[in-house]
């Protein structure tokens, strides 16, 4: 149950596929979900026509999504087979800036369960978490994800971009090195033999 239960989310939220943290949340509340509860989600919308988005990816997933897209893109262009391009905002193209969210600090957001209790919020102001746990697949819907996951709730540290992150992923390789180095010389180099009157010459001279 708990397999087919993460497939089905998985599924239906393809484009937060890079958020395995947030997809293992909402798998953990529909697994704990009443039923009623959890057969409002996995509806399409009254009245809606076949192949309508169901509430669940209309109203939980696209949010979320928007979120990442606002975070990022300035719009969707394209046509044919580059129909779902998106572009990237005029200053991010190079790289994302220093205090943008990413994958990163959303992932550590959903990993921390402290901070995980106090950042979502609802449209009332209310948490998330401050309700039964059965309840809480439903209030999805209500989450405000926009204020929830926006930067300055989530992001942890500065993504600064230096020749200096070349040197940060390899000071290991460099300290090993350096070591190998100094035990070598160590090894090779003896004391000088005596001379016949029973002097050590200085710098083996």
């Amino acid at each position: 149950a708990e397999m087919a239960m993460y497939l089905l989310v998985w599924g239906e939220g393809g484009n937060i596929r890079f958020m395995p943290e947030l997809v293992y949340l909402l798998t953990e509340l529909a697994l704990s979900a009443d039923v009623l509860n959890l057969q409002q989600l996995c509806r399409r919308s009254p009245g809606g026509p076949v192949g309508q988005s169901g509430i669940f990816l209309s109203r939980v997933i696209r949010p979320i999504y928007n979120v990442i897209f606002e975070e990022w893109y300035e719009s969707v262009e394209g046509e044919g087979d580059q129909k779902d391009k998106k572009k990237l905002k005029p200053a991010y193209e190079a790289y994302l800036p220093p205090d943008v969210a990413n994958y990163d600090d959303w992932n550590e957001l959903f990993c921390d369960p402290a901070r995980l209790v106090e950042g979502l919020h609802l449209y009332d102001g209310s948490r998330l978490f401050e309700l039964p746990h059965a309840k809480r697949f439903a209030a999805l819907l209500q989450v405000d994800w926009k204020a929830s996951l926006s930067a300055k709730e989530t992001k942890t540290h500065r993504e600064v971009h230096s020749l200096w992150g070349v040197f940060g992923s390899t000071h290991r390789i460099w300290l090993l090195h350096t070591v190998l180095f100094g035990l070598g010389v160590v090894a090779v180099i003896g004391d000088p033999p005596d001379s016949p009157d029973g002097w050590q010459p200085l710098g083996g001279g």
